[in-house]
């Protein structure tokens, strides 16, 4: 069950073997064995995968069907790989080229507004 609850998360967050290997600092072959099943991951590494991921060691291994405890229970890895994206850093930084710190600030504020008006529509469908 871990080899396919691996597969479909790294997948459904649009990332590689690759990816996920250096985030973890094994080979990606490594990667590619847990999700054949040829081999699994130690405790440490275990956990390592469901702070990625923002899930629990349980649902990893199919022991329960709810991803996490609480949907806010995201580790701080799971947030900053939101974020760390370079075309949404390419993005501001086209958009905020020669802008004042008060216009800079401003679009902060108007990005957290739609950051908040996304998720809340998320939630009432």
């Amino acid at each position: 069950m871990l080899a396919n609850s691996l597969k479909e998360l790294r997948a459904s967050r649009g990332m590689s073997q690759a990816e996920l290997a250096e985030k973890l600092g094994v080979r990606q072959q490594t990667v590619g064995k847990w999700e054949s099943s040829v081999t699994v991951p130690r405790q440490p590494m275990l956990q390592k995968l469901a702070d990625i991921f923002g899930v629990t060691t349980d649902y990893l291994l199919g022991r329960t069907a709810e991803p996490a405890k609480h949907a806010t229970s995201l580790s701080e890895d799971a947030v900053n790989d939101i974020f760390d994206d370079e075309d949404l850093r390419a993005l501001a930084r086209d958009r905020l080229e020669g802008a004042t710190p008060a216009e800079i600030a401003n679009n902060k504020k108007r990005l957290k507004r739609m950051i908040e008006v996304m998720f809340d529509a998320e939630d009432n469908d």
